[in-house]
């Protein structure tokens, strides 16, 4: 009794082939030739990653440095500009709105607020009174439909008594620091009491006029204070 030499099956001794596999009789199957492991395939999945990570680093490094990412160029878009206030470089026709007029006094409101333990007077000035250079008005300004508007105003009473009203006085100027206009606007509180020391009284818009040409800087200041009547 034979036997196949490819898969083993029983052969009769004279069946010149296997009847499973139609392998010949007397010939021994031979294996295939085991592949041998590529440095590749040798190494560890974790370090296969790392090398697939750095070649696409250093292709892309590579495509960088040719210029392939780079888009157009482009120039950066100025800074806005806002209208210039005392002490700061004075902003382009029209720009608005404006900056602070004034440093910024400690605040309190009127009648509905803690008042302010500081007091902030201005520097004093010729043909303002004492209680006049102890007040303070900040605010910022606004052109809109061609005339100059305040907006944010605060008034700041720095002395230490009340202040029944005030003068407001609003001065455009340009560029070379000229007076162009100015307008005085009488400043009352709202419920018209006194304002009380350390207190400040908000206002939202108040117009002082027509923008005059030129104009690039607006600056309001408090001119007259008058005291509560005895």
């Amino acid at each position: 009794m034979a036997f196949c030499g490819n898969c083993g099956a029983q052969m009769g001794d004279n069946e010149p082939v296997c009847p499973r596999c139609r392998h010949a009789a007397g010939v021994t199957a031979t294996s295939a030739p085991v592949a041998t492991p590529t440095a590749w395939q040798k190494m560890p999945p974790a370090l296969r990653i790392l090398c697939v990570a750095a070649g696409c680093l250093f292709l892309y490094s590579s495509l960088h440095t040719l210029g392939v990412f780079k888009g157009p160029s482009q120039t950066p878009a100025p800074a806005p500009t806002q209208p210039a206030t005392p002490g700061t470089q004075p902003a382009g026709p029209g720009a608005a709105p404006g900056g602070p007029n004034e440093p910024t006094p400690p605040t309190g409101p009127n009648g509905n607020g803690t008042p302010s333990g500081e007091t902030n007077p201005l520097p004093p000035a010729a043909g303002r009174s004492q209680l006049a250079q102890q007040q303070s008005f900040t605010s910022e300004w606004m052109l809109m439909q061609g005339d100059v508007w305040i907006h944010n105003g605060q008034w700041y009473n720095g002395s230490n008594g009340p202040v029944q009203s005030a003068t407001l006085e609003c001065d455009q100027y340009n560029q070379d620091g000229s007076d162009l206009a100015q307008k005085q606007i009488p400043l009352m509180t709202s419920n018209e009491q006194a304002l009380q020391s350390g207190y400040t009284e908000r206002y939202n818009d108040l117009d002082i006029g027509q923008a005059i040409q030129g104009l690039v800087r607006v600056n309001c200041s408090i001119v007259a204070a008058i005291p509560p009547a005895q």
